[in-house]
């Protein structure tokens, strides 16, 4: 090979690969495209478990700021109502 021809014959296969790496590309993300993501239905069922936990947790909350407050001692005409803390 001539000296002169092989520049010119490495960036022909330079472009040659180049094109075939746009194109393997271009027909993977069209294969890619069409199909769910991955893991879609596991993410769903983590969000609803998130949820129920969430819920879970503010009824526990709840729970908790009830029996601290029948754990609260109370005072006066206050102290046989139920529900009521004594006001000062």
């Amino acid at each position: 090979m001539a000296p002169e021809n092989r520049v010119v014959t490495m960036v022909v296969i330079t472009l040659v690969y180049l094109l075939g790496a746009v194109f393997a590309v271009l027909r993977l993300k069209a294969i890619f495209s069409g199909r769910p993501s991955l893991f879609s239905a596991t993410l769903a069922e983590l969000e609803k478990d998130k949820e129920t936990l969430s819920q879970m947790a503010r009824a526990h909350e709840a729970a908790e700021e009830a029996l601290q407050r029948e754990r609260t001692p109370r005072s006066g005409a206050d102290a046989y109502a139920p529900g009521r803390a004594a006001q000062s």
